[in-house]
């Protein structure tokens, strides 16, 4: 086993991702749920990465734009306390937070392609430490491969924010139109569980068991923890014409 891979962002590879709810159907046809998520948590914490990376169901809000990529950052105004994903110019100092795995023709191998970026200095530093565990995250990103899910099933970098969440709340993500000129964004944001319609949401980051997490509220261990999303209308659905509103 070599060096972990570590390849462009693909716009083509983003914009073929699937909806939430097709996704989240399709695992929920197989044993996802019973045997392979716990196969993928079992490397996570044997690279003791269960604190820095969760698994993510793969998907996508908008289309990535030319020349741009899906970056987070901290919200304003209104969204301040927010997490906001929009499209943005991919630069040096922008930190892969959502990775894929993806087979490596040339090299014969399973190397990580990155499909979503944060600018946000939380982000920053927790890659850096998952990096330190390169072996580890190689074995997690095969084990991945190996099981047929990278289509499906990634790997999300938890810690993103300084806001930690408190033992009532839960995040709850949606895709909505923000900024004066309304692009299309997917917006991350702490909601009282007593507020969640639970029924309502699909699951799309779940963090190892051996963090010891309520699945329904992620207590201030970690930053960003199990995440929600609501699986009817608008809310969820993938955005086209390059993460701009037509008003």
């Amino acid at each position: 086993m070599g060096s972990l891979q570590l390849l462009e962002f693909s716009h083509d590879r983003y914009n073929a991702l699937q909806g939430i709810v097709e996704v989240d159907h399709h695992l929920r046809t197989g044993t996802f749920f019973d045997r392979e998520l716990h196969e993928i948590f079992a490397a996570i914490d044997d690279a003791g990465l269960s604190r820095l990376v969760g698994v993510a169901l793969l998907h996508g809000h908008f289309d990535a734009a030319p020349g741009q990529a899906p970056t987070q950052s901290d919200g304003k105004g209104a969204l301040r306390d927010c997490l906001v994903t929009a499209n943005a110019p991919v630069t040096g100092d922008r930190t892969p937070v959502l990775l894929k795995a993806a087979y490596h023709d040339g090299a014969s191998v399973w190397a990580v392609a990155p499909l979503e970026y944060s600018a946000i200095a939380a982000a920053k530093v927790a890659w850096a430490h998952i990096m330190k565990q390169e072996a580890g995250l190689t074995r997690i990103v095969e084990t991945i491969g190996q099981l047929g899910l990278d289509d499906l099933v990634g790997l999300s970098v938890l810690p993103r924010t300084d806001r930690k969440l408190g033992s009532d709340e839960a995040w709850v993500e949606q895709t909505s139109a923000v900024g004066d000129d309304m692009h299309w964004a997917n917006v991350v944001a702490a909601q009282r569980v007593s507020d969640v319609v639970f029924g309502d949401m699909i699951q799309t980051v779940f963090v190892s068991p051996a963090q010891d997490i309520n699945p329904t509220a992620c207590v201030p261990v970690c930053d960003v923890g199990p995440t929600f999303c609501n699986r009817y209308g608008q809310m969820h659905e993938r955005q086209s014409n390059h993460g701009r509103r037509h008003t």
